[in-house]
């Protein structure tokens, strides 16, 4: 048995820790200070190689906390910071001493008991988080789905963009389809591979199962800390990154699997999107409410509540509305609707139309209306056929935009901006709306 110690500089009596183990042994231990309900989950293989290279008292060992414990961490006021870089940081290794530290200072505030077991244990234990302390910075691959101009795929970028220029992380790409931000990403300096799925349908189960495989060899052979893995479709890259035993951080936008794609799903797919929560090392949500409608669906996980946010638009600060609508030829009469988001059946643009076609004439002929956002063509039709029986001076003033890289022109030139999406995560359109 080799003798490990592990000191925490926390303030309180508990100075250093014993954790007798064989090398290479995977340990759960519940360690108690003197009485105190002080808990820490300590879990993670120890490498003989580290076990020898190093002295007791200086071993980094992996630490876990016990159940949904880094999520109480992460609401804590005054403890740790909302922001997703600050759990990027903590969940990472150059900062466990810190997480240490902030978790006994919790005292007994703990969720579980030391004989609760937690869900996610009980279904798999998420790989351990690994050690390289003052190495550089952080290596992460993020994986998503769309390198397109939409609210999801934007948000990792201004993520991975804002810590890559802090120096907290080095970013690499994996991405199904390819897109206009994946030359953004080139732009400064982070590379992107597109690794697109066979058949083009995540719900297809011998396409899925290629990719997760062809991902678990390719993040198995790379020199990668932690995978950033981007809304509940990417589940597979969870398993994948769990199998080639790398930590995760998933940042799920969805509210719920409803309009997320899952209940598509084959029940054997939709059965591992849901176990895949159990083996994330976090589950970053945007919303209370979506983790309550995730775990009405039976998901169980570390779940984190951190809201969306935004890179400053700095141009809303100098564009002239009356200038703007002018180039768009409104006129100071017309009311302008706006609608920003993928044309999908999940974000209920035909709502909008309904709506618009229940209006007297004497409001309607005032409108104008804006669809600004990428199409599914199978619902863009049906958005066509209602227009046809929409007024002919509403139909002659309604525009497709298509997909725009930076909307804040449209943004500035509306009236209105209206939301019509069936289920959101607290959408990043209205963050942009109120900028």
């Amino acid at each position: 048995m080799a003798q490990i110690g592990m000191g925490v500089d926390s303030g309180v009596v508990l100075q250093n820790v014993v954790v007798e183990l064989a090398p290479g042994e995977t340990v759960t231990r519940l360690v108690q200070n003197r009485g105190q309900d002080i808990l820490i989950r300590i879990s993670g293989a120890i490498p003989p190689a580290l076990v020898r290279a190093r002295p007791v008292g200086q071993i980094e060992t992996s630490v876990r906390l016990a159940g949904r414990s880094l999520a109480r961490l992460l609401r804590e006021q005054n403890l740790i910071g909302r922001r997703l870089s600050t759990l990027v940081r903590l969940i990472a290794h150059g900062e466990l001493n810190e997480l240490r530290r902030r978790s006994i200072r919790l005292g007994r505030g703990f969720e579980h008991a030391p004989d609760t077991p937690f869900a996610a244990a009980n279904k798999a234990q998420a790989p351990a988080l690994r050690v390289r302390p003052g190495i550089g910075p952080l290596r992460v691959m993020a994986l998503t789905p769309s390198l397109g101009i939409s609210g999801a795929p934007l948000s990792q970028f201004e993520l991975m963009e804002g810590l890559s220029q802090r120096e907290a992380i080095s970013a690499r790409i994996i991405a199904w389809q390819d897109g206009p931000l994946a030359q953004r990403y080139r732009d400064i300096g982070i590379p992107v591979e597109i690794l697109p799925l066979p058949g083009g349908k995540f719900v297809d189960p011998a396409g899925l199962r290629s990719w997760k495989a062809a991902l678990t060899i390719r993040l198995a052979g790379d020199n990668t800390d932690l995978a950033f893995v981007n809304t509940a479709s990417m589940f597979a890259a969870i398993e994948a990154a769990t199998a080639a035993e790398l930590p995760t951080v998933w940042n799920i936008r969805e509210g719920s699997g409803q309009y997320a794609g899952l209940n598509d799903l084959p029940p054997e797919l939709r059965a591992d999107a849901i176990s895949a929560f159990a083996h994330a090392n976090a589950v970053v949500l945007v919303s209370r409410a979506s983790e309550k409608a995730w775990r009405k669906a039976g998901a169980e996980g570390d779940f984190v509540q951190i809201p969306n946010a935004l890179t400053p638009l700095e141009q809303t600060a100098v564009i002239d509305r009356d200038e703007v609508r002018a180039k768009f030829d409104l006129d100071p009469e017309d009311i302008c609707i706006l609608n920003l988001g993928t044309i999908a059946t999940r974000k209920g643009q035909i709502d909008l139309l309904l709506a618009i076609r229940d209006l007297p004439s004497a409001v309607s002929d005032s409108l104008v209306v804006w669809f600004v956002g990428g199409q599914d063509e199978a619902y863009r039709k049906r958005l066509d056929k209602l227009a046809n029986d929409l007024p002919t001076q509403v139909r002659a003033r309604m525009r497709f935009w298509g997909p725009v890289e930076h909307p804040a022109a449209h943004l500035a030139a509306c009236d209105i901006v209206c939301l019509t999406s069936r289920e959101e995560s607290y959408p990043r359109v209205i963050l942009e709306a109120m900028a």
